[in-house]
């Protein structure tokens, strides 16, 4: 049985995307990457407003991580292997899914069911 599978993590590194990319290739399955290129201070708002999360509670120590996020991220590029949508806002993320998702449905893909999410954070 063929399944799609969505993985919702921060890779903020080439090597750290790498890893799901060459398991796509090892499937031969196609890959997307959709970048949520939100500036630092609004993801540390966005943090300290939610509840609930495992690791990283709105609590100051979890600004920390975002910034070290921050000063180790590399952008992701198409030419690591997959399809790139680039997100600045919610409006952006909207269209991006709306166009992702049309692809999905005019891909073989499309035809394998709903996706499963994994998050890994």
């Amino acid at each position: 049985e063929s399944r799609r599978l969505v993985v919702d993590r921060c890779n903020c590194t080439r090597l750290q995307r790498r890893v799901w990319l060459e398991l796509a290739k090892d499937y031969e399955v196609g890959a997307a990457c959709i970048w949520l290129d939100i500036p630092e201070a609004t993801c540390g708002e966005r943090v300290l407003q939610r509840f609930g999360h495992r690791t990283l509670p709105p609590e100051d120590k979890s600004l920390e991580v975002i910034s070290g996020f921050a000063q180790r991220f590399e952008p992701p590029m198409e030419a690591e292997g997959f399809v790139r949508w680039r997100v600045k806002d919610d409006g952006d993320l909207e269209e991006a899914l709306l166009e992702f998702l049309e692809l999905v449905k005019d891909s073989e893909a499309g035809r394998l069911g709903e996706p499963e999410t994994v998050s890994t954070s």
